[in-house]
């Protein structure tokens, strides 16, 4: 029998905890989706990509937006996600300087 990937989507993946989950869920073997605000930008997690090119996916998430959050509903609404790591926050009190 041939072991299935399992697979871990993983909020706020652009730096700190959520970027080092990502790394380490990879080296472990899983497949990662990582999301943060702004892709393009998050240049650490884009070279953990060109290591990882097939078991890495980096998609789009605000989770102050809830149109972010439901355009990633439905592009991942077939994929099977075994663990969720829901790292992303907002802070009401210090805005948007987190």
């Amino acid at each position: 029998m041939i072991p299935v990937m399992k697979t871990v989507l993983i909020t706020g993946t652009n730096r700190g905890l959520g970027f080092e989950f990502s790394k380490q869920y990879l080296e472990g073997g899983y497949k990662v989706l990582a999301t943060c605000r702004n892709p393009n930008d998050a240049i650490d997690l884009q070279a953990l990509k060109a290591n990882f090119k097939d078991r890495l996916e980096i998609h789009t998430l605000d989770v102050k937006d809830h149109k972010s959050i439901e355009n990633l509903s439905l592009l991942l609404r077939n994929y099977p996600i075994d663990i969720l790591i829901n790292n992303a926050a907002t802070n009401p009190y210090f805005g948007d300087i987190l």
